[in-house]
């Protein structure tokens, strides 16, 4: 007489949501969100339907879309995560996942690195504020980055072979992985990661050891890594992989003399996988080149975004034997877009932990309007962009504890906030700085023509 079905996951709620001018974007969000679903419930899973295991690599991408898509009860399941990959720590300092496993013991060292880095720990905290837990795991990481070596270039020894019993050198899924070039990268926003975490407990010689190590690192991987026209290990001879220009400058090592012709290599290698996609719109739009960072990533998702039979993101660009690994349909992996609509186009990072103080800095990319909102752990964050061709208008909700910092572009004639014709001396880089504290506010802005 009747057949349902009750579904079950992970006790969290989706609280964000997005909209904006093309549709695209919009079901890509949607599909992000609905993946990120089925890949939570005890541990964080690459997929439901074949293995249901934490490989790190994965969880760097989920946590950070659960930041702008779930309510703050997910942030219980990255810690959870976190504790658990330290304290499976093996007695020569390497780490693997996923864990807990009793038939899986490789590591992993790209994904490990980008776990203990910037995107993965780090992240974690700025969002959440929740320092116990690096403290918890801080001597974990330094035993990690201790396993790493530099050779006489000053960049990293490489630790295992292509087949190596005790570890997977895995780069990224598809063809043309300079994989050194990628490992080197991600050690220095391991680097970075750690940096952060040593100035957080106060441990300032840390701190300072790794500021150094960073600076010297970056000059030597330019030295090694860089030809002239594009990023490339010196044993790699296959064509050039776009991954490892676009992680060159989300990592903070390509400066902007390099901006140029990594731009151009963006525009014709498509080699990245969904998982690595993400960090190639990011450069993209850190680059200043938004509006083609929306461009590629409708070209490269479209096909998925587009399929009516599934609700999902797959692993790779295709399903079965076009896509990546399994094949699978439901990869959180790939919802990397989240992410960059809500960070990036919307504008909004914390630029304090937890929320305290963020940045609305929203670059619509072509877009006409965008909007997002979520609550974050210092309350609901909302912001809504409409584009005239003379200017913004933003209308933004800040959580009453916290602060929010508007980045308005230097050339506005005129800036109005809440009615009233406002200035500021605040600058950086080619934008003017506005604060606004708890409550909602209308900016509006036109810029010189």
């Amino acid at each position: 007489m009747d057949l349902g079905y009750r579904e079950t996951g992970y006790n969290t709620e989706f609280t964000g949501n997005f909209d904006c001018s093309d549709d695209f974007y919009k079901q890509l969000w949607t599909k992000a969100e609905r993946t990120l679903a089925v890949t939570m419930r005890d541990t964080y899973m690459d997929c439901p339907d074949r293995e249901r295991a934490q490989w790190w690599g994965d969880v760097v991408n989920e946590s950070g879309e659960t930041f702008y898509a779930l309510c703050p009860k997910s942030h219980l399941l990255t810690k959870k995560a976190i504790l658990e990959l330290i304290n499976w720590q093996n007695e020569d300092g390497t780490i693997f996942s996923p864990v807990p496993a009793g038939n899986w013991i490789k590591e992993l060292p790209g994904q490990m690195l980008a776990t203990i880095g910037y995107y993965g720990f780090w992240n974690y905290y700025w969002n959440t504020g929740d320092k116990e837990t690096i403290a918890k795991v801080y001597d974990g990481v330094k035993r990690y980055l201790d396993v790493w070596e530099l050779d006489e270039n000053g960049v990293l020894v490489k630790r295992m072979t292509e087949d190596d019993a005790k570890g997977w050198y895995w780069g990224d899924w598809g063809t043309n992985v300079d994989k050194d070039l990628l490992m080197n990268e991600w050690y220095y926003i391991a680097l970075k990661g750690y940096k952060n975490m040593s100035e957080l407990l106060g441990k300032m010689k840390e701190a300072e050891w790794a500021e150094n190590k960073m600076s010297h690192f970056k000059v030597a991987f330019n030295k090694t890594f860089w030809t002239g026209n594009q990023y490339r290990s010196y044993h790699y001879k296959d064509d050039t992989d776009d991954r490892g220009q676009a992680l060159a400058i989300v990592a903070g090592l390509a400066d902007t003399d390099k901006y140029k012709a990594i731009y151009k290599i963006l525009q014709t290698q498509e080699y990245a996988s969904p998982y690595m996609e993400k960090y190639v719109c990011e450069a993209l739009f850190m680059m200043g080149e938004s509006e083609y960072g929306l461009k590629r990533l409708k070209k490269r998702f479209q096909p998925m975004v587009s399929n009516k039979d599934h609700t999902t993101l797959f692993e790779g660009w295709g399903i079965g034997q076009d896509g990546f690994g399994g094949g699978s349909t439901n990869h959180a992996w790939s919802g990397g877009g989240l992410t960059i609509l809500a960070q990036y186009v919307c504008g909004l990072y914390p630029l304090e932990a937890a929320w305290k103080k963020f940045m609305v800095k929203p670059d619509l990319g072509g877009l006409e309007f965008a909007e997002t909102s979520n609550e974050t752990i210092a309350g609901k964050v909302s912001v809504k962009i409409t584009k005239d061709n003379k200017g913004l208008d933003i209308h933004l909700l800040v959580p009453q504890e916290s602060e929010a910092v508007v980045y308005v572009p230097q050339n506005a004639k005129s800036v109005i906030i809440n009615g009233e014709k406002v200035k500021s001396n605040k600058l950086e880089g080619s934008y003017k700085l506005f604060s606004l504290r708890g409550g909602e506010h209308i900016i509006k802005y036109r810029q010189s023509m």
